[in-house]
């Protein structure tokens, strides 16, 4: 623990996280249009756009932290959403 920090808190809120922002694409793809795939994907790119990366560039401009890292942390989320995209667009009920 350097952090000091349980690893338990940081895992379990990083999961719990991650189902907030796949609920949210699952939502608003099911909301707006035909649930495929390539919705899903387009549907997480909008909202990465929208909030992840709006509020990150907000807080890199004020912190002046360095582009490169920046296009890191918001890639890395970006990717992330978009698999997630793809998983609850194609996910079909049976």
């Amino acid at each position: 623990m350097a952090s000091g920090v349980n690893p338990s808190l940081q895992y379990g809120t990083a999961l719990i996280a991650a189902a907030v922002i796949a609920t949210a694409i699952s939502c608003v793809t099911q909301l707006t249009g035909p649930q495929t795939a390539l919705r899903g994907m387009r549907v997480a790119a909008l909202l990465w756009l929208g909030c992840v990366f709006t509020t990150w560039a907000t807080e890199y401009i004020f912190e002046a932290r360095s582009f490169r890292t920046f296009v890191i942390n918001t890639g890395v989320w970006l990717v992330g959403m978009v698999v997630m995209g793809a998983i609850v667009g194609a996910w079909k009920k049976k």
